[in-house]
Parts: C-alpha cells; sequence; structure tokens
C-alpha cells in the first residue's frame, strides 16, 4: 500500500518519485504540513482576539498569513496528488499561486516584525530607517513575486517539495538577508532582555534564525551538489522550522 500510495502521489512527472526513500518523507510533509497549517489559524485567532492591537500584532497577523498561504496551498497540493491521478490544472494552479505569495512575503514580513518589536522594546528609535528598510523590503518581495508568478504562468515546472527552487532566483537572496538580519535582532533581544526566561528564549530565536540561514544558503543561494534525497529532506527541515517558535 505504501508503494502504491508514493506512486499515485507522486508519479513518472515528479523525477523524486524515483528514490526508495522518498515515501517517509512524504509522510512526514503530510503532517507537517498539518500542523503547520492549524499552527497559523490558532495565531490568527488568537491576534484577532486580541483588543489592544499594536502595529507588532499587526505585522505578526499578516505573517501568520503568508505562513498559512504556504503551508494550506502545499498541503492542497500534496492531497491533490493524493485524490487525483492527474491534478487539476485548475487546482494546481490555485495552489501555486497561493504558495507563490506567502513565500514571497514572508522574507518582508519577518523584517517588518522584527523591526516592530526593536520599537516597543526601545532599540530602534529611529522610524524613518525603520519606513525606509520595510518598503525596501516589501518592494523587494512584491517584484519577486511579480517575476515568480509570471515564470509560472510561461511554463515553468513547478515542484511542490521545494517550492522556493521555483522561484524567482530573488527570492532566496531576499529571504537570506532577512534571515541574516533578524539573527541579529534576536541577538540584540537577547542581550537586553530583562530576565532568564526571556534571554532563553530570545537565544533559541537567534539559533533558529541562523539555522534557518544557513539552510537557505546551502540549498538555495550556493550551487551545492547535493544528492536529491538530502535536497528534499534540507527542504522539509526548512519549512518546518516555523513551527519550533511558533
Amino acid at each position: 500500500k505504501s508503494d502504491t500510495w508514493a506512486l499515485q502521489c507522486f508519479g513518472s512527472r515528479h523525477s523524486i518519485s524515483h528514490n526508495p526513500e522518498m515515501p517517509s518523507l512524504n509522510y512526514l510533509r503530510l503532517i507537517g504540513l498539518t500542523a503547520g497549517t492549524l499552527v497559523q489559524l490558532f495565531w490568527m485567532v488568537v491576534i484577532l482576539g486580541y483588543r489592544r492591537q499594536r502595529n507588532f500584532e499587526r505585522v505578526f497577523f499578516f505573517l501568520c498569513l503568508a505562513l498559512f498561504c504556504f503551508y494550506g496551498g502545499s498541503l492542497l497540493a500534496l492531497n491533490a496528488q493524493i485524490h487525483y491521478d492527474e491534478t487539476p490544472a485548475g487546482l494546481q494552479g490555485f495552489a501555486i499561486t497561493v504558495i507563490t505569495i506567502g513565500l514571497c512575503m514572508v522574507p518582508a514580513l519577518l523584517m517588518h516584525l522584527h523591526m516592530e518589536f526593536a520599537e516597543t522594546r526601545g532599540l530602534l528609535r529611529n522610524k524613518r530607517w525603520k519606513i525606509a528598510v520595510a518598503l525596501f523590503f516589501y518592494l523587494a518581495s512584491l517584484h519577486t513575486l511579480i517575476l515568480s508568478l509570471q515564470m509560472w504562468v510561461a511554463g515553468k515546472h513547478f515542484d511542490f517539495a521545494l517550492p522556493a527552487a521555483s522561484l524567482h532566483n530573488g527570492v532566496p537572496h531576499i529571504f537570506s538577508y532577512s534571515l541574516l538580519w533578524c539573527s541579529v535582532w534576536e541577538f540584540r533581544f537577547y542581550r537586553n532582555a530583562p530576565d532568564q526566561p526571556q534571554r532563553r528564549f530570545y537565544a533559541f530565536l537567534t539559533a533558529v534564525f541562523v539555522v534557518a540561514f544557513v539552510g537557505t544558503v546551502t540549498l538555495h543561494v550556493l550551487p551545492l551538489p547535493l544528492p536529491e534525497t538530502t535536497r528534499v529532506g534540507l527542504g522539509l527541515a526548512l519549512s518546518l522550522i516555523p513551527l519550533a517558535p511558533l
């Protein structure tokens, strides 16, 4: 049954289906994407129920929404591959569009979220600098979003196991810059934390962003000749990293 399920989900049009180690990764993807979708829904409900919303909570909501688009779109595509021998074009196009929007907007929202939190902690007093940096990242994200959608419309193959590899090559670079900056911000939060529990939490977040940065550079920025199973496994690990801090 496992072999039949794997062949049905990832047919001959996906080159990764011939690797005997892939079915276990596909099960992990199904569990991880489901957990990611539910976690984002939980946080969006929590934020909407918070009465004293600041810019930080608003940006946090849209970050969760972008992550929900990625997890939900990926889960939709995976379930479509389970239930259909050939995924309907409309369903596949909708999933690709939602995933692309989510992935392209996450870097800007991450950077904006950290700057808003730094301002609430008194670590960022130059609002013009905050606006300029946020505007730059949002414009870059929108630019790569448009280019990525144009690439898909033009007929480029979309790999749901490694969606970032199917987007414009500017997306991984913007992602890596954002993750590096977020690591620096988290380290500053760690150094200025008022008590030990918060210091441990910010130290954990610093490690999470550093690992995400190294993984993104290794997988998408540097042309390292990694085996297909390693690439898919690393991509799955990167996609599940946001679940730990959330």
